[in-house]
């Protein structure tokens, strides 16, 4: 168990460090990556025979957090454009969330962060770990079909 235990530690390590990075870059932390993942895979149902987005309360569900919690975050995603509320017609308590362009734009460099985390924990699971790319920048290339890495160098034919 205990290389289990170091493998999750590494790849939180590997998480961490690219959602720091991610900040610092595009502004956007791991809590607001969270918040928009919650809208984004609600998004899409049908409720009351309209397509809606998210209540409030769905969010607070997902994440487990507080209802004040959620409604300060979704006050300050609404803020900041990446999310946008809208009357419930089916409840008029309520109001629905969704994703504007900006916030699906933020939500997929979220999911980037997850993939350069992934190449990292690849790498470092061979025995180097590289600089991961930052958002906007291509991906390396990485040894595969047709690929080679690095360290590759062909053996004579005999």
């Amino acid at each position: 168990m205990r290389a289990d235990a170091e493998t999750l530690q590494e790849i939180h390590r590997i998480c961490r460090r690219e959602w720091a990075r991610a900040a610092r870059e595009s502004g956007v932390s791991l809590s607001e990556f969270e918040y928009l993942q919650a809208v984004q895979d609600q998004e899409d149902l049908q409720r009351y025979e309209d397509r809606h987005g998210q209540h409030l309360q769905d969010i607070v569900a997902a994440l487990d957090v507080t209802k004040a919690s959620a409604s300060a975050m979704i006050a300050k995603l609404e803020a900041r454009g990446f999310v946008t509320r809208f009357q419930c017609r089916g409840d008029a308590r309520a109001q629905h969330i969704i994703l504007t362009e900006a916030g699906r734009a933020r939500f997929r460099e979220g999911q980037a962060v997850y993939a350069r985390a992934a190449a990292a924990l690849r790498d470092g699971a061979q025995g180097r770990v590289p600089e991961a790319p930052g958002p906007g920048q291509p991906e390396p290339e990485r040894p595969g079909p047709g690929r080679p890495g690095p360290d590759y160098t062909e053996e004579p034919s005999t």
